[in-house]
């Protein structure tokens, strides 16, 4: 199977999975936690949508970048929370219930925001960088990719409760599979490049990530949020949907040298938010 078969169709279908297992593990009652917390759920998406972008400006200035990685980490940064994050969140006796309300929301309005924070990020950090996110198009793409697999995962469990309720746990396993696939996939196919990244990539992507986490928490406590839904935002914040970056590097931009920092960080990450779901645990 030749490589724009893969990237053309089986990485759109592969994130499409991962985002419609998503959709299964929701109700209407996730969306309505916007009604019945509306704080909360504020915090956690100025948190996601508008102090990550702001501090990944911050971190570039204050650490600056080849274009090509900074475009990266713009592009990461805009990304929504990623498939592990109500788990994890779970796992650190957080509050789940916002953890899975935040993703979701962030995961429907992501076609919208993505593409406005990558232009700006294109913009402020791309020195002159000719790539540029068509606004109309990619909109529509995103969406397709992502906004629609998650409504049809929610239409599915509201209408099929129990064939939901079967598919969700098998399908779980399989679109964790998917993302790792994805993630190796992106990794080999862009190896001569990833190779000469990964060292200069280690730093930064690890003082990033604990800067966002750290300043997510920040942002719940300054809010006065409970400590569980400070660890959901905290969570939310640090854990980006690594897969759709590399869908957008691949398909969208049509960079694969903008995949470094996802790459990287979708490793990190997880190795971090298990490291904070211990520590919370353990003070729970």
């Amino acid at each position: 199977m030749d490589t724009a078969t893969i990237n053309q169709v089986l990485l759109p279908l592969g994130l499409g999975l991962i985002l419609f297992t998503m959709g299964l593990s929701l109700t209407l009652a996730d969306f309505r936690r916007v009604l019945e917390a509306p704080w909360a759920v504020s915090v956690g998406l100025v948190g996601q949508i508008v102090l990550m972008p702001l501090l990944g400006l911050a971190f570039l200035f204050a650490w600056p970048q080849a274009p090509v990685i900074a475009v990266g980490f713009m592009l990461l940064l805009a990304c929504p929370g990623g498939p592990t994050s109500n788990f994890l969140t779970y796992l650190a006796r957080g509050d789940t219930a916002l953890s899975v309300t935040l993703t979701a929301i962030s995961s429907l309005i992501g076609a919208i925001t993505v593409p406005i924070v990558v232009n700006v990020g294109i913009l402020l950090v791309g020195e002159g960088s000719t790539r540029e996110l068509p606004l109309g198009n990619t909109v529509l793409r995103l969406f397709l990719t992502t906004t629609l697999p998650v409504l049809l995962g929610l239409a599915l469990r509201e209408t099929l409760r129990g064939l939901a309720r079967r598919l969700e746990p098998i399908l779980a396993k399989v679109a964790l599979v998917v993302f790792a696939a994805i993630v190796l996939y992106a990794a080999v196919s862009a190896w001569a490049l990833l190779s000469q990244q990964v060292l200069g990539l280690l730093a930064p992507v690890i003082v990033l990530n604990l800067l966002v986490m750290s300043m997510g928490w920040l942002l719940a406590r300054m809010a006065r949020l409970s400590p569980p839904r400070r660890t959901a935002v905290a969570m939310e914040t640090g854990l980006q949907n690594a897969a759709l970056a590399i869908f957008v590097a691949f398909n969208v931009l049509n960079d694969p040298a903008l995949i470094g920092p996802a790459a990287v960080y979708s490793i990190w990450m997880n190795i971090a938010a298990l490291a904070f779901a211990w520590w919370m645990a353990r003070r729970a």
